[in-house]
């Protein structure tokens, strides 16, 4: 996982108010994530809490928000501080969280994709399986495997996107704006369908 989003934290976050992820993402996600009023739901990946905070809004009796960064950690917990909804939020690598228990929902935003090669992404999945109640849901935004668009231009949504290969572990570049044309990159990594399916295929 080799973005470092303690430095651009901020940049980040602004990202999270562009219409696309109101309007298109965050519509798409609680859609498929159902109802969730009065369960448990382990948001990975979280950030700095957007949608962590929504999952509460939503009627959610607990939610658990983990991220790898210290920094965005610190940004969802200041808005805790503002507008406190009792959500926990935790610093954690989700190639090696334990926490003891099971949840309702896992919810994951763009995290299967940091998985450079199909071991992570097996790791990855084990881990969400361990933390998910018999019958409990998982619900994920994640890069379409099925891309074949080297470079995609959406400047005036706010990002752009280059894929540096089709490989498994080639990587996919993000590029996030900024107002004043100023950006930051992600790096995420490809894999492909096969990839994906062959990791669903694993034994419990």
């Amino acid at each position: 996982m080799s973005s470092d989003y303690n430095k651009i934290a901020d940049e980040y976050k602004y990202s999270k108010s562009l219409p696309w992820r109101k309007y298109l993402e965050a519509h798409t996600l609680y859609k498929i994530a159902g109802d969730i009023y009065g369960k448990s739901v382990l948001d990975l990946a979280c950030g700095e809490g957007f949608y962590t905070r929504l999952y509460k809004l939503k009627g959610a009796s607990e939610v658990v928000g983990i991220d790898l960064s210290e920094q965005m950690i610190t940004l969802a917990m200041e808005a805790e501080k503002v507008d406190p909804l009792y959500i926990t939020y935790f610093v954690g690598n989700a190639l090696d969280l334990d926490l003891g228990r099971q949840f309702d929902l896992i919810s994951a935003s763009y995290l299967l994709n940091y998985a450079e090669n199909e071991s992570q992404l097996q790791t990855m999945c084990n881990i969400i399986s361990q933390h998910l109640k018999p019958g409990g849901r998982f619900v994920t935004i994640n890069n379409n495997p099925e891309c074949k668009h080297p470079e995609i231009s959406m400047r005036k949504y706010g990002f752009e996107r280059v894929q540096k290969g089709f490989d498994d572990g080639d990587e996919v570049i993000y590029k996030l704006y900024s107002p004043d044309q100023s950006y930051v990159e992600l790096t995420n990594y490809h894999l492909s369908g096969k990839c994906m399916k062959d990791v669903s295929r694993q034994p419990d």
